[in-house]
Parts: C-alpha cells; structure tokens; sequence
C-alpha cells in the first residue's frame, strides 16, 4: 500500500491560486505524511458531495464512482473505494466535521451529524417537480414505472404525487401511477381562434389554482411531484386540444404558468413510435418530434432518446438528474 503525504482538509476552500497562477493548499493542520495514497482526491469529492451538493449518504458512493469516471484519474485499484470512503467519512467523524442534517451549504457549517432529518428529507440537488414529455407510444407510462419509485428511494422523498397534464382534483394520485388515458381529441373539428382563447384562459386558470391547492404544498410536505405531460404539451401538440391561437399565446400560457425543475423530453424515431402506437399518422409524429426537440436548449429541459431499452432510459434520467 503506497503511503501518501495528506492535507488532511483538501477541499475547494482551502486551495487559492498565487499570483503566478499556481495552485497553493492552505490550512496544513491536519496534515501527516503517513496517509493513504488517494485519500486527499476522494476526502474533496466526499466534502463537496455531501457540504455543497447535498447528497444523502445512501447516494454518496455512487456519486463519488460517477464523479471519479469524469476526472479520469486512472486510480490503481490499492483501497476499495467503498472502503476508501468509510475511511474518509470515519475520518471526518473525528474532526467534528459531519455534514448539518439542515441549515446553510457552506463548507463553514461543519458541525452536527446526519439523522433521522436528513434522512427523510429531499436532498436540495434533487428535482421536486419533475415532467415527462413525449409522443404518445415513446413508452412514457414504462419509464414512470420504473423511474418514478427510484426516485423516491434516492432522493429521499415522503412518497410522491401524480397527475396527467393538469394538477386538478380528478388527476391526482398518491404514491400510485394509474393507467393510461386513452383520450386523443384529434378526430374532433379544430376550435375557432376565440374559442381557442376561451379554452386556454379555463385551463390556465385551472393550472394556477393546481398548483398552489395541491402542487406547491406537496413539495412543502416533501413528496415528489411528477406529471405525465404538463403545459409544454399545449406548445408542443397544439392539434391534440383542437387549438388555432397564435404561436406567442401559446409561449405566454406555458411560461406564465409555475414551471417543474426539470422537464424530461422522450423522442424516438416517428417509425419507431408508430410501431408501438398506430393512432398516429406518421406525420403528426414527426410534426411533433420536431417541436420537441427544439425546446432542447431550455433550462431544465433533458432530452433523451427512447429507442433504447427501459431501462437504459431510467439510468440515462437519473444520471441526468443527479
């Protein structure tokens, strides 16, 4: 085992740059020369993890894993890195630097441990609002099924809330995801301008009222908020409510309405969809494939492409939204 000379503190805060632009470690107290080799990388990335970001310790070591494989340092396998970590949390515990179950993200908040608190609540990096998008037949009721519950698992989570497209007293379901809705108005005669207007200001209305009676005091109770479709869908399938307005009311109605932190985009070639969901003409897919894709430089927006296997999609999701 290679023995390492160790700050003992290496962390963000504890580095600067000196006026040649070199790196200078400050705050040598902990500091000994008969430390593991690798132990200063990972005690930063344990630091940063659980002081800046957040992490729920059931989370820690696949993040500290994930963050490893985009340093690529190329780490000889000498400590396990599981064990690797216990050291570094052990280590900590001896310094009284366990991270506050609440309170600030600053790396001077160092006292405290990790209960029962910290434990049930959401962790600040995860979303609490969170939608999915897509054709139908792109395989979105699949993806919820099995997203939705590892979710709540990682995140730490008091269960979750569901609905379809409009948070309203008829669409909402507790820790369950009902089955699908067959409804597709498409058949039906398009509305006139007006009464294009008059549909949005009703729905409008009922998402604002939605949000603030059920959606607002879920995420306060600490559930995760989930919807099958939401408002984008009004910008992305205007045919599917029959809707004739100009293109800037339908921006106005999905951007004055509360957005979720992340919105989920499942996209897949139209021939793919079709095979899954024949209702569709293949064009009105591809229409709707195009509007999609385009959001993608939103904030919050996460494309993902759905020809893959369900579960390939959920790891891509939660990697995304780590």
């Amino acid at each position: 085992m290679r023995r390492a000379l160790v700050h003992g503190d290496f962390a963000p805060w504890n580095w600067r740059s000196d006026e040649a632009g070199n790196l200078v470690c400050i705050d040598w107290e902990w500091a000994h020369e008969d430390g593991f080799a690798d132990f200063d990388l990972v005690y930063c990335l344990v630091q940063q993890a659980l002081l800046v970001k957040k992490v729920v310790p059931e989370r820690l070591l696949s993040v500290i894993q994930r963050a490893l494989s985009k340093l690529d340092v190329g780490r000889e396998a000498e400590l396990p890195l599981d064990a690797l970590v216990s050291l570094v949390l052990a280590y900590r515990r001896s310094k009284g630097m366990e991270a506050p179950s609440t309170g600030d993200n600053t790396p001077s908040s160092r006292s405290g441990a990790v209960g029962a608190g910290a434990l049930c609540a959401p962790a600040p990096t995860a979303p609490r609002f969170l939608a999915l998008e897509g054709a139908d037949g792109v395989g979105k009721s699949t993806v919820l099924r099995l997203l939705v519950p590892e979710l709540v698992r990682r995140g730490g989570y008091k269960g979750y809330l569901f609905f379809h497209w409009k948070p309203i007293k008829g669409n909402l379901s507790y820790d369950a995801i009902p089955g699908d809705d067959p409804h597709n108005p498409r058949g039906k005669k398009p509305r006139n301008p007006v009464a294009s207007l008059v549909f949005l200001a009703h729905h409008w209305l009922d998402f604002q009222v939605g949000y603030w009676r059920f959606v607002r005091p879920a995420i306060r109770a600490g559930r995760l908020v989930v919807a099958d479709r939401y408002t984008y869908d009004v910008l992305l399938d205007p045919k599917r409510f029959r809707l004739r307005p100009p293109a800037w009311i339908l921006r106005l109605f999905v951007w004055t309405i509360p957005r979720p932190d992340r919105a989920i985009l499942l996209h897949a070639d139209p021939v793919v969809i079709r095979t899954r969901k024949s209702e569709l003409a293949k064009e009105e897919i591809a229409d709707y494939q195009s509007a999609l894709l385009s959001c993608r430089q939103i904030r919050g927006i996460m494309p993902i492409d759905a020809e893959r296997t369900p579960k390939v999609i959920v790891a891509e999701i939660l990697e995304g939204l780590a």
